[in-house]
């Protein structure tokens, strides 16, 4: 022991002690000593002071070796636990990755069958539709079966209009200008000899030419019937020779008709001012309807040219109002002699009209009086068959222009457009009554 003690590398030697690797056979020997109650440091301290903290080295190495043969199998245990974890953990790293690629292909899966769905709807969407469109085509069919002659023969009637319509606007042209005095036969007369003038020109003309239908249209007309004035085409082709006059219309008028039919025509305008041509301050008054807005009709016209008339016919074609819009100078001469004869330099300044009766008018409104009093059941049937027709035709006339508008202006197929095969569905109730 004093040898031990006396060695200055104790400390370093005591250090270097593999304490982990302690035999059983030395611990043991170590026994011996540390299981001695005595051989504890304060006793030891008592005996011998340097040998105090020798002891209590060695009673610390023998309780570690003793904790370490307790802890080393814990510690081969949590190795292996350590390992198995390992293994767990590898395990579920795979498994998360198996996971995830099960997610992705069940996500895919689910992508997939909601694209399937969305397929189907639209498939059953599309059956709706095309068996919807099967019904109206067969429906179509059909209404339209009959259909094909009468919009053929309408097309073609379009095209040869379309074809003439310069013919068509010179020849209306040469009848305002020239023929509204002249009566209905050498009206037609003329035209005929304008008609080969034009085409020796290599104008086309119309193969029939109506010239009332040129000149107005069947809504005019039925506001000119409204204002009394008699349904015939030849008061029909005066009325609208009055109102498309260039020059200002002179009207001969021995039974006053026109006078009736304008006052009517522009009553719920504000009313026709009806002048004199005897009347003072002739143009001042004039002047004053045109700013009031109000048509003029002058009547007792002379047929020669005075000053006051000059004066007249010398007003412009329009006036400005107070807010600086231009109004229209609507002015009409009427003279009471059906057959006047009047100077060339009148002639330049008015266009004649003839609203004189023809005889064939005269004895119709002749016998429809007589067919009134005799038999007025008649007459009002009649009466109500020729509206009934009038009717119809303007209805299927709307009718066509709905379907072609709507043709126009359709922005989706024919079978899905539900307001155009409404249209087709009403041409074919109105159609066959009329043909």
């Amino acid at each position: 022991m004093k040898t031990l003690l006396g060695d200055p590398n104790m400390t370093k030697k005591l250090m270097e002690v593999e304490k982990d690797s302690i035999s059983d056979a030395t611990l043991r020997k170590l026994k011996k000593y540390t299981e001695n109650p005595k051989f504890i440091p304060d006793e030891v301290g008592k005996i011998s002071k340097p040998c105090r903290p020798l002891c209590a080295w060695l009673k610390a190495l023998d309780h570690y070796s003793q904790v370490l043969r307790n802890v080393e199998p814990k510690k081969l245990k949590l190795v292996e636990l350590e390992r198995e974890l390992n293994g767990l953990q590898l395990d579920q790293r795979q498994l998360q990755q198996q996971l995830g690629q099960s997610e992705r292909e069940l996500a895919e899966l689910q992508a997939r069958y909601e694209a399937c769905v969305c397929r189907r709807q639209q498939l059953d969407g599309g059956i709706k539709r095309a068996t919807a469109r099967l019904q109206r085509c067969t429906r179509l069919t059909t209404v339209l079966a009959d259909e094909d002659s009468r919009w053929s023969a309408k097309i073609k009637t379009l095209m040869n209009e379309a074809e003439s319509v310069y013919g068509e606007c010179t020849l209306g042209g040469v009848a305002v200008a020239y023929l509204g005095a002249l009566s209905g036969a050498h009206r037609d007369q003329l035209l005929q000899s304008v008609v080969g003038i034009l085409v020796t020109s290599g104008v086309v003309t119309p193969a029939k030419y109506d010239l009332m239908e040129t000149l107005s249209t069947a809504e005019a007309r039925d506001t000119w019937e409204a204002a009394d004035l008699y349904r015939d085409p030849a008061c029909f082709l005066q009325a609208a020779l009055v109102l498309s006059a260039v020059r200002r219309p002179l009207v001969l008028d021995p039974d006053y008709m026109c006078v009736r039919w304008l006052t009517r025509l522009h009553e719920e305008q504000g009313g026709l001012q009806v002048l004199h041509a005897g009347d003072e301050d002739l143009l001042t008054k004039v002047l004053s309807a045109a700013h009031a807005r109000r048509p003029i009709l002058v009547l007792h016209t002379p047929t020669h040219l005075t000053y006051n008339l000059r004066k007249l016919l010398e007003v412009p074609s329009h006036v400005q109002l107070s807010d600086g819009t231009l109004q229209e100078v609507v002015l009409v001469l009427v003279t009471g002699s059906a057959t006047p004869t009047l100077p060339p330099e009148l002639c330049v300044y008015v266009t004649r009209v003839s609203f004189a009766l023809p005889p064939l008018v005269l004895e119709e409104r002749l016998l429809n009086d007589v067919l009134k009093m005799e038999r007025e059941d008649l007459y009002e049937q009649r009466a109500s068959l020729t509206a009934s027709i009038m009717r119809d035709q303007k209805a299927l006339e709307a009718v066509d222009d709905t379907i072609l508008k709507k043709l126009t202006q359709a922005s989706t197929a024919l079978l899905d457009n539900e307001e155009l095969l409404a249209a087709f569905y009403e041409a074919k109730v109105w159609g066959p009554g009329l043909g």
